[in-house]
């Protein structure tokens, strides 16, 4: 797979970067909104070489991981780790321990790990997963339990004999890995009925927060996860292309949709994308301005794009905000690099739109597997969707809520996947881009062509 290396473009002033966006106009152009190709990266989004190769996680990445979690366990002086997935999440913070379903694991100082399924509903399925154990012998948990929630946890804790034990989990004091889209952020870990009832049952347990130590160090992606996440990336942009290829007037974004989804599928990959209730199978019209995004997993690694087509020439508010998003996605992929910190990058991303006064109804940028963002995705909210200073102004103290900063001063590290996510709402007008990077040892390498820049469709 070929990318886009920012370090061979020109260093760019930014008074002189604000100065020339802010009155031009991009609407002269006949086709998409496309930047020119730098150096490095192809145009071909059909090349194959990535789509036909089928990246796996071996027994060596599980061992990587399980001595990651155990030099965590030595550095904040714990018994043991307690790892559970989110429920209003699309990581998989269990899964990262078990390669399969979405358990919570038990990761002690020393011996095998224990994962705890719930929700298995039926013996067929339970069946399911103990013929998975003889069929596939490089399972990376041999010890798997069902339907025993929050007693069974506590029960093998107990038979571990840890006695008055310092218990490192996710989520107890910060918020959940992701919740930037909740206008009032996220639940923390203790008041989930999970842990509320393991924190009850055993009261004997110190119970640690590790969230803040364990994301930067799983965020730094291994070879092997890099395979999965440069896979998923190409992938990403073909259902770009694919995407705005069968984008028409009188069609519609179902149809489109399904196109970009089938590839994805077809190809070894899953996206929860297609089957969204949110997709349109209205027969589009001139006037329409199509914004969605996909998200691809290969494996549990994570990559998307956002997309904005717009059907017709936009109006002189569009344009603002296209001109915006183009300006905020330039900054951001011009700073992104090691040692920088997220409350920088939403600082140097959010410009654009304060100008304009326009809210963001998504972060800006975020890291991919596991999803982190500093980007207040509900500013200015209150001017685009009014009744909602009415629907929260009792409970909030008359401030609206924004969505969670959690992870302000973690800094970039060389093997993090971000995604550049510039969008910006003024009323009924909305712009919403999103493009894959991998921070590399002197700034970050482009995985995306398609998907950072305005769609204009042709007729």
């Amino acid at each position: 797979m070929t990318v886009r290396d920012i370090r061979t473009m020109a260093p760019l002033d930014r008074r002189t970067f604000f100065a020339a966006g802010a009155g031009a106009s991009l609407i002269a152009a006949s086709t998409s909104f496309a930047a020119p190709l730098h150096k490095g990266h192809s145009p071909d989004w059909r090349d194959e070489s990535w789509t036909n190769r089928y990246p796996q996680l071996s027994l060596k990445e599980r061992d990587r991981r399980l001595e990651l979690a155990r030099k965590l366990m030595v550095a904040e002086g714990l018994d043991c780790l307690v790892i559970a997935s989110p429920t209003q999440s699309h990581d998989f913070v269990g899964h990262y321990f078990s390669n399969e379903a979405t358990p919570t694991v038990i990761i002690p100082k020393g011996g095998e790990p224990i994962a705890f399924q719930d929700n298995v509903s039926s013996p067929t399925a339970q069946r399911d997963f103990e013929l998975a154990q003889a069929l596939y012998p490089e399972r990376w948990i041999k010890d798997w339990r069902f339907n025993e929630g929050a007693p069974g946890i506590a029960s093998a804790l107990s038979e571990m004999g840890l006695g008055k034990a310092r218990v490192g989990c996710t989520g107890l004091t910060a918020l959940w890995p992701v919740s930037p889209y909740m206008v009032n952020g996220g639940a923390p870990w203790n008041k989930l009925p999970l842990t509320h009832s393991l924190m009850t049952l055993l009261p004997q347990f110190e119970w640690v927060d590790v969230w803040s130590s364990l994301l930067p160090a799983i965020a730094v992606k291994s070879g092997e996860e890099l395979e999965q996440y440069k896979k998923a990336a190409h992938l990403a942009e073909r259902a770009t292309q694919l995407f705005f290829d069968n984008l028409r007037v009188g069609g519609t974004e179902a149809d489109a949709m399904a196109h970009a989804a089938y590839d994805i599928f077809r190809h070894g990959a899953w996206t929860p994308s297609g089957g969204s209730p949110y997709i349109s199978t209205r027969p589009l019209a001139e006037s329409d301005v199509v914004t969605n995004e996909i998200i691809v997993y290969v494996g549990a690694t994570e990559a998307q794009a956002g997309w904005t087509s717009c059907m017709g020439q936009p109006g002189v508010t569009m344009t603002k905000l296209i001109d915006a998003a183009h300006m905020s996605y330039e900054l951001g992929l011009r700073a992104v690099r090691p040692g920088l910190a997220l409350r920088e990058l939403q600082e140097i991303m959010s410009p654009p739109f304060r100008k304009l006064n326009a809210w963001n109804n998504a972060p800006l940028f975020h890291g991919l597997s596991p999803i982190f963002t500093n980007g207040q995705t509900s500013r200015f909210v209150e001017q685009g969707i009014p009744s909602l200073r009415q629907r929260y102004f009792s409970k909030h103290d008359g401030e609206l809520p924004y969505s969670p900063t959690f992870g302000a001063d973690i800094k970039l590290q060389p093997g993090m996947a971000i995604h550049l996510e510039p969008n910006g709402q003024i009323g009924r007008d909305k712009v919403f881009l999103g493009a894959n990077l991998l921070v590399t040892a002197d700034g970050a390498e482009e995985y995306s062509a398609s998907s950072r820049r305005v769609h204009m469709q042709t007729a």
